[in-house]
């Protein structure tokens, strides 16, 4: 069974033009774990200690590029999404994050074959979590395949983080993507206003494809 791992860089309401999905694909789930054991080694961190949590935005190059190569050696796929908020003021709500939501896993299950989605936990307030879960079932999709977790106990996310991380990076701040990362990702960029529009899953034809520089 595939398990896809879903983080973002960036969200709704801030002032950068993109937002970005990324997810890892995995039918093994020991490899996350096993990644981030090695880069703990790297970083002279143990499991436990108290410390910040591995993540892109407080990572050296050293790790960034160690992770990409340790993603390149297990061979994984990801995918990205990347929103354009065309200059608009979009509220960063449980409705709108559903609307990602729903656009991303209906491609990831009819396509991809997902059969279990672990996905960062966004809101804090439990009111947000059930609010967001209420229109996720409004959409179509089986809350039961879905689970929201913290990212500080899950090596899953802190891969799709990374992934995300790194594609933020290309289209926020125009800095290129390593290359070894564009032969692991499949990418599909669409604007906000179409995927408002968007509630069942596009044809094959409008699946992800490979990532090409601007």
């Amino acid at each position: 069974m595939i398990t896809a791992y879903i983080d973002e860089s960036g969200n709704l309401a801030d002032n950068r033009p993109f937002l970005i999905t990324a997810i890892v694909c995995l039918e093994n789930d020991n490899i996350p774990s096993r990644i981030i054991k090695r880069l703990r080694r790297v970083l002279g961190r143990k499991k436990g200690k108290i410390g910040k949590e591995i993540k892109f935005s407080n990572s050296s190059d050293r790790i960034k590029n160690y992770f990409i190569k340790r993603l390149s050696n297990e061979k994984l796929y990801s995918l990205v999404f990347v929103f354009d908020k065309e200059k608009k003021q979009i509220k960063d709500n449980p409705e709108n994050y559903a609307k990602i939501l729903n656009w991303v896993i209906k491609i990831g299950i009819a396509i991809h074959g997902w059969g279990k989605v672990i996905v960062d936990r966004k809101f804090d307030k439990k009111i947000d979590q059930e609010k967001l879960a209420e229109e996720i079932v409004t959409l179509g999709l089986d809350i039961n395949k879905i689970s929201f977790v913290d990212s500080k106990i899950n090596d899953g996310i802190k891969l799709a983080d990374f992934v995300a991380g790194f594609y933020g990076q290309f289209y926020n701040s125009n800095k290129p993507l390593p290359k070894l990362i564009l032969g692991m990702v499949s990418e599909e960029r669409l604007s906000w206003n179409l995927l408002k529009q968007k509630t069942v899953v596009p044809k094959g034809s409008d699946a992800p494809k490979k990532s090409e520089s601007r």
